[in-house]
């Protein structure tokens, strides 16, 4: 049976068991708000925090309040609604009388530590969901989009049209969605099965062809940069620009451009601003691992258009790995890739409508682009969406 069939069929198969699960907990959860003396509890004032607490205004769930054991994030929580709640200790949020219903916006990797934590109070009920923000915005698909759900899947799966592709949007849609009864030719694949190195560069530079300007955008330390010179072996460029928003790994990027050697420093550029739909100022959030852009961030950064940098060079590659602000970097580089046509090199793992939002938008910019899933990781992350005109052999 043809693979993008055989996906399409499995998930139809359990459309009813997926939809059900997400409409009883969407019903039960929205009781909360409409019964005396229960409470909506946020556990994790982290940046998932935000997101989670904004699909959940969206489903009709009001949070009252949110609990985190680190005090430096102690203080007050602005919703997209404007309405302010208050994070405070986790004894603070749980010893109270009222019923309580526990959102846990966290890495499942601390669920054992919180569960054990949350013993110690009379909590109703527990939401333990490996990515939550995930979850929530599965629950707004199935159970509160126009579109069916299916025609949305179906819309997904023609984006692309070869084998590899389609197997990673399957492994995907299984982190999400477990269903039932997977045909053997489905349930053998594996993330670890899929992974392919480096990322960015894929077959070690192959598609690489000398570059003028190559964009990267999120540069973190600079681990990218050094990919393409030491394992791909690749320095035919003529400009490398470096965009990372944070001081402190923005000093490590530096660093690392530092070391590269000569020939290949002078060409290097770097820039401590973010990327993205506007050149202003915004609120963001860092931890040693990434930053994102949140509207109750600890930073405010400034963040350029692709359009107003580039307005009149070359542009030949684009990578971008910028934690969920992929789609407004693209529409502020709308002008440049819809001219320049260049290789393109995009995460969309950072949120599930990411995997259309990426893709069409790549399309609509550049009809001719050759679109392309690959997947850099043995576990959720670091699915990057590539796209270049004519064919990927």
């Amino acid at each position: 049976m043809e693979l993008k069939k055989m996906i399409f069929d499995c998930l139809t198969d359990n459309l009813e068991l997926i939809r059900k699960e997400r409409e009883d907990n969407l019903a039960n959860w929205r009781t909360w708000n409409s019964r005396p003396n229960k409470a909506v509890v946020v556990f994790g004032a982290s940046a998932m925090c935000e997101i989670c607490i904004r699909y959940l205004e969206r489903l009709g769930i009001d949070v009252d309040i949110i609990c985190d054991n680190n005090s430096s994030r102690f203080g007050e929580f602005v919703t997209d609604n404007g309405k302010t709640i208050k994070i405070v200790s986790v004894d603070e949020a749980l010893s109270d009388a009222k019923e309580k219903l526990c959102f846990v916006a966290a890495g499942a990797q601390h669920f054992d530590n919180i569960s054990g934590q949350l013993e110690n109070y009379s909590i109703q009920e527990t939401v333990l969901k490996w990515h939550l923000d995930f979850y929530l915005e599965t629950v707004m698909m199935v159970c509160m989009q126009p579109t069916p759900f299916m025609d949305k899947i179906q819309e997904l799966l023609d984006l692309y049209e070869d084998d590899e592709s389609l197997k990673i949007l399957w492994m995907h849609f299984k982190m999400l969605f477990h269903p039932e009864n997977v045909p053997a030719e489905l349930d053998v694949l594996s993330m670890e099965g899929l992974c392919v190195r480096p990322q960015y560069f894929l077959e070690g530079g192959r598609f690489l062809e000398k570059q003028r300007i190559m964009v990267d955008c999120g540069a973190y330390v600079g681990d990218t940069l050094e990919d393409l010179i030491y394992k791909t072996k690749f320095d035919n460029f003529e400009q490398y620009d470096c965009y990372e928003v944070f001081p402190p790994t923005y000093k490590e990027l530096n660093c690392t451009v530092e070391k590269l050697p000569d020939q290949v420093k002078s060409r290097v550029h770097t820039y401590s601003v973010g990327v993205g739909e506007n050149d202003t100022t915004i609120s963001a959030s860092s931890t040693e691992l990434n930053s994102c852009i949140l509207r109750n961030g600890d930073t405010e950064v400034r963040t350029v258009r692709l359009d107003d940098v580039y307005a009149d060079k070359n542009v030949t590659f684009i990578k971008m790995d910028i934690e969920g602000s992929e789609q407004a970097a693209l529409r502020g580089g709308k002008d440049m890739i819809s001219r320049c046509r260049p290789m393109c090199a995009i995460c969309i793992y950072h949120s599930f409508t990411a995997f259309w939002e990426v893709p069409k938008l790549l399309k609509e910019y550049v009809p001719e682009y050759k679109l392309i899933l690959r997947h850099h990781t043995t576990y959720w992350d670091d699915s990057v969406c590539y796209a270049k005109v004519g064919e990927w052999k």
